[in-house]
């Protein structure tokens, strides 16, 4: 149960986990807008440990500087 009395069955809401994301990747020390690269190959984790969730993000927000 959750707080709204909703029963939550988690493999009801489980969908196909993609193979790759976009991520925010930053690979060198540096200003923000010269080192934060978006790249759209980033692997997807296919397989959860124990005590990890996957959260999937709507947007963020982010300032290069």
């Amino acid at each position: 149960m959750c707080g709204l009395g909703l029963h939550l069955d988690p493999l009801s809401s489980m969908v196909d986990i993609p193979a790759v994301q976009r991520a925010w990747t930053v690979g060198q020390r540096g200003k923000p807008a010269d080192v934060v690269v978006l790249r759209s190959d980033w692997p997807f984790p296919q397989k959860l440990e124990k005590g990890e969730i996957l959260n999937k993000v709507q947007a963020v927000a982010l300032n290069p500087g």
